[in-house]
């Protein structure tokens, strides 16, 4: 394979030499279809201090050498101001339209002048050093020229660092269609190595291994790079990013961060870091180096810094394939191919020195060999990182292997743990099971007083329904209901804390949670009688009662059987509440203590002062009518103040007042929709018997004052 490559290179060397050797014109004479390098027709002299100025070249003699090659000489290792004399004779009779272009595309200032009237006028001027923000050329360094008939004098400026320059001239027609064919190439170059970073970070995330991290950096660099190169970076990129100028400083940005990624690269897939070898530290120095660089060139932004990295660009390549070289004779595959991937780059960067020094002329194969050889090197690559995951692969499998083995043990008592898991959190609370998870022993839970919101719910007229149908049906017809219930509970934070026959006791930390998990079990009750009804089934009707208040918390009941649950007087009112509720004809009744910590009360109703059994006193008590249907509701809320007159009435003694009020209220509600000779509240026929029985007891209470 080695033998291959050379042979190719020599190929093509030897095919690219011979238009370099062929006879230079000595004049440029514009023809209708123009595309070439125009070098030769140059004459140029080397302001070494970079003071000249338009006048003094224009009216001092210098001796201007003629260009013998294909190359303006740019120095290596200083900024240098070179001016060239262009001559163009134009033997049409009208003004002509052509492209002047540089390459390559990364210099520092150039600056094009025409000679009318004795004088040098700017027609444009771009640039990539420091503090340069007037820029007529186009962003791939190319510029529009306007050439009278006759002879046409135009003096170009170029300050830069760099090892040549080329200069070409095309007709327009031939400029727009080379700028069409570079875009095309560079798009297909750029997609083709983003394609494989974009594969290669798919692997990186399903693999996890790291070399496919630094193989993805890697690529990202290059990219980068090849923006820089190609001049790209100036027409895609923006001039500046964070104040720093994106032009050929960025190009010099990009190449040390490529330097540095090519470092990182290749320690990590020669395994330089798990070898024993004395030369495995050049490689993280390099990089270093490079990332001082890096930053010197972010402080100081200064472009003579291309000395610098072209110095560790060099090493770099060098340190590189010379470890691999030693690597490979040590029998090692990875190193092999990681040899054979550096032979595109190193044709390319051979063709490009050649070019710039003026010994091949260049044309798009020499624009283009490099950013080509970079693709062929990103690809061998990732072979190379193939072949050195390939080994490892076979290692794990044997260990997955070894793993799947004791999976296969282990599987049979996993899957009786599970269904163990499953039957205890099916009978065990959410919070002995959080004890548990925590290391505490239920157990020895201690008794403690705990403020909470009960709610209790009951079915209606179940023992009088499972009279009439058999064991299993009743026993279906109760596990539906109780699983509504229990979904809506547990999802809206609260915990069932016992079953009682046909009845459900539940406990929330938080008021709103408690009516947020009835209205949404209110709701699916709505669906599911409505399926049951279509289908001739009975509905299913319940009533709800929530109180709020401090309660004990505690284990009742012995070793041989405990029982984690609350006891306290919240809970015998939350059960009372919900028995009032088939009294009233409502489906929600709740304490006064339970509606003060709601955050919204705007569905909420005073309802009556009932005597609660095994209660001293009256209670006040509410109704929530959130679930009503919309009429009702708006029924409702033009009781709600009325209502509250008449409990503050009553609480005073004003019986006959308040009665009023509730007679009021009876007269004007509207009548029933589906029951005839009924109204709509029918709660309101409860609170009047309750007022009359109050005026029974106040008459009582005044008559035996008055026989006494």
């Amino acid at each position: 394979m080695l033998k291959l490559y050379s042979y190719i290179t020599v190929l093509f060397l030897a095919l690219t030499l011979v238009p370099a050797s062929a006879g230079a014109n000595q004049s440029l004479v514009l023809e209708k279809t123009f595309s070439e390098n125009i070098n030769r027709s140059l004459h140029y002299y080397v302001d070494e201090k970079n003071e000249l100025s338009t006048d003094t070249i224009l009216n001092t003699p210098k001796e201007f050498q003629k260009v013998e090659s294909e190359n303006l000489p740019l120095s290596d290792v200083k900024l240098q101001t070179i001016w060239a004399k262009l001559p163009i004779q134009n033997w049409s009779n009208k003004n002509e339209k052509y492209y002047i272009s540089f390459f390559p595309p990364y210099l520092g200032n150039i600056e094009i002048y025409k000679k009318e009237d004795g004088k040098l006028n700017l027609i444009s001027k771009t640039g990539s050093l420091i503090n340069q923000n007037f820029q007529e050329l186009s962003s791939d360094l190319s510029a529009p020229i306007d050439i009278d008939p006759g002879t046409s004098d135009f003096i170009i400026k170029i300050t830069s660092i760099g090892a040549g320059l080329s200069v070409n001239l095309q007709d327009e027609k031939t400029f727009k269609r080379s700028k069409a064919i570079d875009e095309i190439i560079f798009s297909f170059i750029i997609g083709a190595l983003m394609m494989l970073a974009l594969y290669h970070i798919f692997i990186y995330f399903t693999s996890k291994e790291n070399i496919y991290f630094y193989y993805v950096c890697y690529t990202f660099s290059m990219i980068l790079f090849q923006f820089g190169m190609t001049g790209f970076n100036r027409y895609l990129l923006p001039p500046t990013v964070l104040g720093f100028p994106f032009g050929y400083l960025g190009s010099l940005l990009a190449g040390n961060l490529l330097i540095i990624s090519t470092s990182l690269f290749t320690y990590k897939l020669l395994e330089l870091n798990t070898k024993n070898w004395k030369y495995k530290y050049p490689l993280p120095c390099i990089a270093f180096l490079a990332v001082l660089a890096t930053a010197t060139l972010l402080l100081t932004e200064s472009a003579t810094s291309i000395i610098f990295t072209r110095g560790l660009g060099a090493l770099v390549i060098i340190t590189s394939i010379s470890t691999a070289t030693v690597m490979s004779f040590r029998k090692n595959p990875t190193a092999r191919f990681y040899l054979l991937s550096w032979s595109p780059i190193l044709l390319g960067t051979i063709v490009l020195i050649l070019t710039l020094s003026g010994t091949i002329k260049e044309s798009p194969a020499t624009t283009w060999i490099l950013p080509f050889g970079s693709i062929a090197e990103s690809l061998l690559l990732a072979f190379a990182i193939g072949n050195r995951l390939q080994k490892m692969t076979k290692e794990k499998i044997q260990e997955q292997k070894m793993k799947l083995k004791a999976y296969d043990q282990l599987k049979d008592n996993f899957e009786k743990m599970k269904a163990r898991d499953t039957i205890i959190k099916t009978y065990v609370s959410p919070t002995i099971l959080t004890e548990l998870a925590l290391g505490k022993s239920p157990i020895d839970y201690p008794p403690q007083h705990i403020s909470r919101t009960i709610l209790f719910t009951d079915l209606r007229n179940y023992t009088g329904l499972t009279e009439k149908i058999s064991s299993e049906k009743a026993y279906s017809y109760l596990n539906h209901y109780f699983t509504t219930l229990n979904e809506s509970i547990f999802k809206h934070n609260g915990e069932v804390d016992k079953l009682i026959g046909d009845a459900i006791m539940a406990t929330f930390n938080n008021a709103d949670n408690s009516l947020k998990a009835y209205a949404e079990f209110r709701a699916n009750f709505n669906l599911i009688n409505r399926s049951r009804i279509k289908k001739g089934l009975r509905p299913i009707y319940f009533g709800t009662g929530i109180s709020f208040g401090e309660v004990l918390s505690a284990n009742f009941g012995s070793l041989h059987k405990l029982d984690r649950t609350i006891v306290g007087d919240a809970v015998n009112i939350a059960s009372r509440c919900e028995s009032l509720t088939k009294k009233y004809g409502v489906n929600l009744v709740a304490t006064p203590e339970f509606i003060s910590k709601l955050d919204s009360t705007d569905l909420v109703r005073p309802l009556d002062l009932p005597t609660l059994r095994g209660k001293k006193g009256q209670q006040l008590v509410h109704e929530i009518f959130l679930d009503n249907p919309q009429d009702v509701i708006d029924y409702k809320m033009t009781t709600k103040k009325p209502l509250e007159e008449h409990i503050t009435l009553r609480e005073n003694g004003q019986y006959e007042d308040a009665l009023l009020i509730v007679e009021e209220l009876i007269k004007n509600c509207p009548r029933h929709k589906y029951v005839r000779n009924k109204i709509m509240d029918t709660s309101l026929y409860i609170i009047k018997e309750s007022i009359l029985e109050e005026l029974k007891n106040k008459d009582r209470v005044n008559h035996g004052k008055t026989a006494a």
